[in-house]
């Protein structure tokens, strides 16, 4: 006779993940060390993943982000015994996207890494592996898809700034605090502050910062970047600014590059006098 083991006593069979390496395809190529979370799919690959129960981006140490969901096969991961890929604009991190974003690096890595769980273990990426992780910044209105935002406008973009009219102009050159309102700004690595007219006589020669500038400032949600009238000064290398002085009717924009090398410009302001 044939006898066999109750059905409150089934097991599953598997091995311990492992992990082999990282990439991305869809609809842009993964540029190690720099993931762009709304254009690129991360991949991880190894052997034993088929039961994977969980998957997350977490810092340099293997620890997860707080404030960070896990992603599942039903939030943003598809899954096959040797692949995990985590989706670009996965639902698992809608609401706290900026708690994943990243510019630092590690040597010559980030300092992100993709942790897998299954019944049977957990597999990490390698430190060497490690990457940044942002996306692409986008002023207001955001447009939601698409950037640099086709409905983005002075009007909003730089609400909040010292002296502003509320229409697309800065008063005068004692501005002293210029905000930009927006999002996904905690991946930017360059900002520049260049003159419409581009090479027209007359014209500004476009200078840049970064956000460990002194006196630039990107909140906790990234949703809006200060700099003070003193950074741009020190950008100019001069003592009084001129950028935020009306030259001749030509207007200021601010160029955002994230650090997975994607760049959006803001509407044209106009520094009135």
């Amino acid at each position: 006779d044939d006898v066999n083991s109750s059905a409150a006593t089934r097991f599953d069979i598997g091995v311990p993940p492992t992990y082999t390496s990282l990439s991305g395809v869809t609809p842009t190529a993964y540029a190690a060390p720099n993931h762009t979370r709304d254009t690129t799919d991360m991949i991880f690959t190894g052997e034993g993943l088929g039961l994977m129960t969980q998957v997350e981006i977490v810092d340099i140490n293997g620890n997860p982000i707080a404030g960070v969901s896990v992603v599942t096969d039903t939030t943003g991961a598809t899954v096959t015994a040797t692949t995990i890929t985590i989706d670009n604009n996965a639902s698992a991190f809608v609401g706290h996207e900026h708690l994943l974003d990243n510019t630092e690096n590690n040597g010559s890595a980030g300092v992100r890494r993709i942790r897998v769980t299954t019944p049977f273990g957990v597999a990490t990426s390698t430190m060497v592996d490690g990457f940044t992780v942002s996306a692409s910044p986008d002023f207001l209105p955001a447009a939601g898809t698409a950037p640099p935002g086709g409905s983005a406008n002075a009007a909003q973009t730089f609400a909040g700034s010292a002296d502003y009219n509320g229409t697309g102009s800065l008063l005068n050159d004692a501005t002293d605090l210029l905000v930009i309102n927006g999002k996904n700004f905690r991946g930017v690595n360059l900002i520049t502050l260049a003159d419409s007219a581009g090479a027209a006589p007359g014209a500004l020669t476009a200078m840049t910062l970064t956000p460990a500038t002194a006196g630039v400032t990107i909140n906790a949600a990234g949703t809006q970047m200060t700099i003070t009238r003193a950074a741009i000064n020190t950008a100019e290398g001069i003592a009084t600014n001129t950028w935020l002085v009306d030259n001749n009717g030509t207007t200021r924009t601010v160029g955002l590059r994230s650090v997975g090398g994607l760049t959006t410009t803001t509407p044209a302001f106009i520094p009135s006098n």
